[in-house]
């Protein structure tokens, strides 16, 4: 079971940008992954979208996991820090990744949403995927599904090995939920089913972490943004802030442009962050963001020349942008 802090798990969040975030618009990024909505209380009430998955983005995770490995071996404690964890997937994909150096890594996930974080503690995991009722074709399925579900399409060499990974931490739970007929809440999924004349059911499963798995994952409330009062003042080795920039950067969804707008403030905001985490980080750390980051703020170069401003090197190629991790240059 997952442990806690009870000590400081009620750290109020403050400082926290005020967005206008919509629930039903999405942020477009090509990433099927579990998504909860969440108020909270924030001058008035905040919207948190609450988008996350098992091995999430792996290219960065096995980086970052190959890094901690070979930087960080004689090291006594390791200390990663997951902002914006949600119900705390990453931080439970990278104590996965890292078990073999389980006695010195201490991995700790950040949230705004109480509602997430008690999710997060509680070490229990809902898969669900949609198929249709009468032929079992798999419809829009979740990109950690195969976790929990057969599907048709053969796993790659690197799925089998997740899955045999997660299969040694995992265990299913007695929950047993009924298969919903999709009615409401999905257009996309009603148009389907007028169309094909065949009900599309939602089938869902529980999985638990197992007894005594994962002990050096552990979960507070707060704001990333007060990461040296959460830690006490502890720098971290690792810091991940993924896919999260654009709640705190960007202002409202502009829906005939058909992407996000970024508040008057974006660079200072941002640079005031990444100085936060500069100042939390330990000599040869490095900082973790999302393969979106780019897309999601509207622009691929404000990040990127804010790092750089401040001293840091990227340390991966990807895809989409210039990098997904970075590390303070050597003074």
């Amino acid at each position: 079971m997952i442990s806690r802090i009870d000590n400081i798990q009620h750290v109020q969040t403050k400082n926290y940008h005020k967005t206008n975030l919509c629930p039903k618009v999405s942020n477009n990024v090509p990433f099927k992954g579990h998504l909860k909505i969440e108020m909270t209380p924030n001058e008035g009430f905040e919207i948190l979208r609450h988008e996350t998955g098992f091995f999430r983005e792996y290219p960065t995770l096995k980086f970052v996991k190959d890094y901690v490995e070979k930087f960080f071996k004689d090291k006594d404690e390791i200390r990663i820090v997951s902002g914006a964890c949600s119900t705390g997937e990453e931080v439970v994909s990278l104590g996965i990744l890292l078990n073999a150096m389980k006695d010195k890594v201490k991995i700790l996930g950040i949230d705004v949403g109480e509602k997430a974080i008690d999710s997060a503690k509680s070490g229990k995991y809902t898969f669900e995927r949609y198929k249709y009722m009468h032929s079992g074709s798999n419809l829009s399925a979740l990109s950690d599904v195969f976790l929990a579900f057969k599907t048709k399409n053969k796993l790659s060499i690197e799925q089998k090995g997740l899955k045999q990974l997660f299969d040694k931490f995992f265990e299913p739970t007695d929950t047993v939920f009924a298969d919903k007929i999709v009615t409401e809440g999905n257009k996309f999924i009603a148009f389907l089913n007028k169309l094909l004349l065949m009900p599309i059911v939602k089938e869902q499963k529980e999985y638990k972490i197992r007894d005594g798995e994962l002990r050096n994952c552990e979960f507070v409330l707060g704001n990333i943004t007060d990461i040296n009062e959460i830690t006490k003042g502890k720098k971290s080795d690792v810091i991940l802030f993924r896919n999260a920039m654009y709640h705190m950067a960007t202002d409202y969804f502009d829906t005939v442009k058909g992407k996000r707008v970024l508040c008057n403030s974006a660079e200072n905001i941002i640079e005031n962050l990444i100085n936060i985490l500069k100042n939390n980080l330990n000599k040869n750390g490095i900082l973790c963001f999302g393969e979106h980051e780019g897309y999601q703020l509207t622009n691929d170069k404000i990040l990127p020349n804010v790092l750089k401003k401040l001293g840091f090197e990227p340390l991966n190629r990807t895809p989409k942008q210039e990098a997904t991790v970075w590390k303070l240059k050597s003074e």
